[in-house]
């Protein structure tokens, strides 16, 4: 009855897990979350959207590829203001930027390490960002998986994925 618009793999994971975590399960409550980069491109789905009456918001990065995309949806004839309402950005560029910057760094690395990344123990932020980069859908399950029943971690989580899911809750 609703979609929620992603950039790729790691945050469809991640926006599951901290959905449940935040007592709003997006299967029960009939919401698609749509990783549109792996499988289209965000501007078409914001108009299939649009021509099948089906509410959505949208969270990309906040790096010139995710600007790029909430342009790319008002080239699609939606006014401004519509989509600064329904796309929200990470304010910090993108995912594993936003996470560092949320201060998840000992979270990410302890998430690397029992994947098997014993380097991020002593990464540079630098090389941090890159093993994360280099294992995104694995560290996303792994931290989506660290999310279950750890309240503290699911308000530390980026701000644009939190307030999608609340705003998810009465969106019409």
């Amino acid at each position: 009855s609703r979609w929620l618009i992603v950039e790729g793999q790691a945050e469809y994971t991640l926006v599951h897990a901290l959905a449940r975590e935040l007592s709003y399960d997006l299967d029960e409550y009939g919401v698609a979350v749509i990783d549109a980069q792996n499988n289209g491109n965000p501007q078409i789905f914001a108009s299939l959207a649009r021509a099948f009456s089906i509410p959505w918001l949208a969270v990309f990065d906040g790096d010139p590829a995710g600007r790029g995309y909430c342009q790319s949806i008002q080239n699609r004839g939606f006014e401004a203001a519509f989509v600064a309402a329904r796309c929200r950005t990470h304010a910090a560029g993108n995912l594993e930027q936003q996470l560092i910057a949320d201060g998840l760094d000992a979270e990410l690395r302890g998430v690397l390490q029992s994947i098997g990344i014993p380097e991020a123990a002593t990464a540079s932020p630098q090389e941090l960002l890159q093993l994360l980069d280099d294992h995104k859908t694995a560290y996303a399950a792994a931290l989506g998986s660290t999310l279950c029943g750890n309240a503290a971690l699911a308000a530390r989580m980026p701000e644009a994925f939190r307030s999608a899911i609340a705003d998810l809750r009465g969106l019409i």
